[in-house]
């Protein structure tokens, strides 16, 4: 799961509702990793391997084109896969999965697939343009009526920020990341690598960590702010995760 195989199948044009200029998007990666053309009828879609028997069971009319493997990894959520950056691709994927993850069947309803393109060109309209933002740029999702069936098979494409942030000269974390421990242990690693044994030597760490004025060492990953109100909206969330180490408060995210 961690280096999940794609699987890439053909679906008739009225078994998806499309969103976006999908099949252009997805054109490059298509091309990069060999997969078969098809019919002017149907759209090629990306899924999970392990995703072929549920997609099978409920979209009969699915030609499978190609199976590619070590082409790229999961992200936490294991259903959002990252492309290896030798294919050259500037999306992530975000894909069905028919697994209970975090007490929920991770696949993807029609209307959080069709809907993100479309939230996407909004909140650009308002955003400052100093704001990263993951964008949605298009998607698919099956057009069965029972959205418990058509939610089986789903993609999304979703900006990578990675590169951008390289050209900075910076790297991209999850806040998440500041709470994670060694298995057994009650330290974080934040507090292992650094030496953090009291609450005034974390507190003076984590200010300077989400200081974008200062200088990080190399071992040091700082957060991307970009204005003001983007690092305290960060600080804050980091805040809570950070200080939840000490009373035993638990964050959760999904993506």
């Amino acid at each position: 799961m961690l280096t999940p195989t794609l699987a890439f199948v053909s679906v008739p044009c009225d078994n998806l509702r499309i969103t976006g200029h999908f099949e252009r998007e997805l054109q490059p990666l298509l091309k990069r990793l060999d997969i078969p053309q098809t019919t002017s009828d149907r759209v090629i879609v990306p899924c999970l391997a392990q995703q072929l028997p549920s997609i099978l069971q409920r979209f009969p009319d699915v030609v499978i084109l190609k199976l590619a493997a070590d082409c790229a990894d999961a992200q936490a959520s294991m259903r959002t896969i990252t492309i290896r950056p030798e294919l050259g691709f500037k999306y992530h994927l975000k894909l069905s999965l028919a697994c209970h993850i975090t007490g929920a069947l991770r696949t993807i309803t029609p209307w959080t697939a069709c809907g993100g393109p479309v939230q996407t060109e909004l909140l650009e309209k308002f955003l400052p343009d100093d704001l990263w933002v993951f964008r949605e740029v298009a998607a698919v999702s099956g057009s069965q009526k029972d959205f418990n069936e058509a939610r089986h098979l789903a993609c999304i494409l979703r900006d990578t920020l990675e590169s951008r942030a390289q050209a900075n000269d910076e790297v991209l974390i999850m806040a998440m990341a500041l709470t994670q421990k060694p298995y057994g242990d009650s330290r974080t690693y934040a507090e292992i690598l650094y030496n953090l044994e009291t609450v005034v030597q974390k507190k003076e760490w984590f200010q300077r960590y989400v200081d974008p004025n200062t200088s990080c060492s190399s071992m040091e990953c700082r957060l991307i702010a970009r204005t003001k109100d983007i690092l305290q909206s960060y600080s804050a969330l980091c805040s809570l995760h950070w200080f939840s180490m000490e009373s035993g408060w638990k964050a959760t995210g999904r993506t």
